[in-house]
C-alpha cells in the first residue's frame, strides 16, 4: 500500500522506509498527517507532505510517506476498513492530524559595497 511504503500482513505491518514492524496487538494510533515547513525568517512555507503516523502514547513515528494522488484516500480507507475487522489494540484515527514545523534560516548575508 502507500506507493510500496507499507506492507500489510495478517498479523503485521511493516514499514519499508524505516524499517519498523507494527503488530496489530501492539497499542496506538494510526493517523494520517499533512506537515509543512515553514521558515521564521522569510515566512516561506514549503508544499505539503502526506505521513501516515503511529502515535502511541505521547510521541509520534513516521510509518511511511503517502502519495499526492486521490489513490492515497482509497487505500486508506481499506486499511481503516482492515484494522476496524480485526478487533485489535491498534486503531486507525479517524481525525487528521495536521503539523507545521518551523526553522530558522541563515540570516541574509549583508552585501559590501566596493563602490
Amino acid at each position: 500500500m502507500f506507493s510500496g511504503g507499507l506492507i500489510v500482513g495478517n498479523t503485521f505491518l511493516i514499514c519499508k522506509g524505516n524499517a519498523m514492524i507494527i503488530s496489530y496487538d501492539d497499542e496506538g494510533y494510526l493517523m494520517r498527517t499533512r506537515v509543512r515547513k515553514r521558515d521564521v525568517r522569510t515566512n516561506h512555507t514549503s508544499n505539503a507532505e502526506f505521513e501516515l503516523r503511529l502515535r502511541v502514547g505521547r510521541r509520534d513515528y513516521l510509518v511511511c510517506a503517502l502519495p499526492e494522488t486521490q489513490q492515497r484516500n482509497t487505500q486508506w480507507d481499506k486499511l481503516q476498513q482492515m484494522i476496524e475487522q480485526k478487533h485489535c489494540r491498534l486503531y486507525a484515527s479517524k481525525e487528521f492530524l495536521e503539523k507545521e514545523i518551523r526553522y530558522a534560516s541563515s540570516p541574509p548575508q549583508e552585501r559590501s559595497s566596493d563602490d
